[in-house]
């Protein structure tokens, strides 16, 4: 998540919270820095 506003301490709460859910997360990967940048814009 490099364009992402959100300190990395944010994030982990973020992520620790969804994962106390135990809802299936879905974690897309990028190959190139384009592809990585389309994910970004589309949310996730």
């Amino acid at each position: 998540m490099h364009f992402t506003k959100k300190n990395p301490s944010e994030k982990r709460i973020e992520l620790k919270n969804k994962l106390k859910k135990q809802k299936i997360l879905r974690f897309p990967g990028a190959y190139n820095p384009l592809t990585a940048k389309l994910i970004t814009e589309i949310g996730f």
